[in-house]
């Protein structure tokens, strides 16, 4: 939680942490492709993605979230279907008039 954010996450949301993509014995690099495909998958991010389905990867700054990019890169997804919000959760958490899920 950050000072002045509403706490929240945005409508139709899933939760996959930056982390758990890379390798934990070397976290420079990425877990094998297969691996990465089930991952995402287990987020509730079917693949592969294609047209209308997008994802718009987002965390608390916009820094991690392009850790998820790199990992649909990886597993050969269309990169035309996935883009970063780099304002994420400190700029839509900041406003009173976007719309927020408490879970």
């Amino acid at each position: 939680p950050r000072p002045g954010l509403r706490k929240g996450h945005m409508p139709g949301a899933k939760n996959l942490f930056f982390l758990d993509l890379l390798n934990p014995d070397n976290t420079v690099r990425f877990k094998p492709k297969e691996e990465l495909k089930q991952i995402i998958a287990d987020a509730g991010i079917p693949l592969p993605l294609q047209p209308p389905k997008r994802v718009i990867s987002s965390c608390g700054s916009g820094v991690t979230a392009c850790v998820l990019l790199a990992a649909f890169n990886i597993v050969g997804e269309d990169t035309n279907q996935t883009f970063l919000y780099d304002g994420s959760w400190a700029q839509w958490g900041s406003h009173s008039d976007t719309p927020i899920v408490k879970d």
